[in-house]
C-alpha cells in the first residue's frame, strides 16, 4: 500500500516541535491572501492545530478501519460460516488474523515513514522530538486495532439475529466514529460527558491515540486509559465468546 511521504513530512512537522509565530505565519499563508492579513496568532494557531487533527484522525481511522463486518454478514446470511465450522481454528481468531495481517503492513509502513521522517527533521532541522510520545502513540494504537475488530465482530455477528444486518452498518459505523472523537473532540461536550465517554471502549480507538502522541496525556491519565482500554479488550472478547456460542444456537446454517 503505497504512502505519500511528503504528506506525511507535512502532517508530523508540527509535532516535532512547539508551535511558535511561524507555525501561526505558515498557517495565514495556507489560508490563502485574503485570510492572511485578518488572522492573528491565536487565530492562526487554532486553524493550525484544527489541521493537524483532522490528518491525524484521517490517519487512524484508516489504520484502525474494518470492513469485514459485511463479510461476516454474508457468511452468516449466505451460510458460508459453514465451511469455517468444520476448521480447527476459531471464526473469531480466524477474522482477527487476517485482519491483522492486512493491517499490519500500512501500520508499518506508516510508522515506519513517521519515525524516518522525525529523525531527519531533528537532525537537519535541530527539531526537539518527544520519542516517549510516539513509543506511546504506537503501543496504544496497536491495542486501538484490536479493540475496534472486537467491536466490530459484534457488530457483525448481531446478522445472526437481525438476518441481514449490512443496512444498519453504515449507521452503525457513523455513530461509532462519532462518539470516537473520529468527527470532532469529545470534549466540546462537556466535562461530565466526557468522563461519561472516557469509561465507554470507543473514545479509545481514535482520540486516545491521537491525545498520546500530541501530548494532552499525563503519565498517570495515559496509564490510566491504557489499563481501560487493555479491560475493555478482555471484556470484548468475552462478548464474542458470548455472542458465538449462543449464536450458534440459532444460526441456521443455511446455504454455503
Amino acid at each position: 500500500m503505497a504512502v505519500n511521504c511528503l504528506s506525511v513530512v507535512s502532517e508530523l512537522r508540527p509535532y516535532a516541535r512547539p508551535i511558535g509565530r511561524h507555525d501561526a505565519y505558515e498557517a495565514a499563508v495556507l489560508a490563502g491572501p485574503e485570510c492572511g492579513s485578518r488572522l492573528n496568532h491565536g487565530e492562526a494557531l487554532s486553524r493550525l492545530s484544527l489541521g493537524k487533527d483532522k490528518a491525524l484522525v484521517a490517519h487512524v481511522a484508516k489504520i484502525v478501519a474494518t470492513g469485514f463486518e459485511y463479510e461476516i454478514n454474508d457468511d452468516i446470511k449466505n451460510g458460508g460460516l459453514n465451511a469455517y465450522l468444520v476448521r480447527p481454528v476459531g471464526y473469531a481468531l480466524y477474522r482477527l488474523c487476517r485482519f491483522l495481517g492486512e493491517r499490519c503492513l500500512y501500520v508499518l509502513v506508516v510508522l515506519c515513514a513517521s519515525l524516518i521522517t522525525l529523525l531527519v527533521m531533528s537532525a537537519l532541522l535541530g527539531l526537539i522530538v518527544r520519542y516517549d510520545q510516539v513509543l506511546g502513540f504506537s503501543g496504544i494504537l496497536c491495542l486501538s486495532v484490536v479493540l475496534n475488530y472486537f467491536i466490530y465482530f459484534l457488530v457483525g455477528m448481531s446478522a445472526i439475529w437481525i438476518g441481514d444486518a449490512s443496512r444498519l452498518f453504515g449507521t452503525i459505523n457513523i455513530v461509532l466514529i462519532v462518539v470516537s472523537g473520529g468527527i470532532f473532540p469529545l470534549d466540546i461536550f462537556g466535562d461530565t460527558v466526557a468522563k461519561i465517554v472516557h469509561l465507554l471502549p470507543f473514545v479509545y480507538t481514535i482520540q486516545f491515540p491521537i491525545d498520546a502522541l500530541c501530548g494532552r496525556l499525563g503519565r498517570a491519565e495515559g496509564y490510566a486509559g491504557v489499563a481501560i482500554e487493555v479491560c475493555w479488550i478482555g471484556l470484548l472478547i468475552g462478548m464474542a465468546a458470548l455472542t458465538w456460542h449462543r449464536g450458534m444456537r440459532r444460526y441456521a446454517a443455511v446455504g454455503g
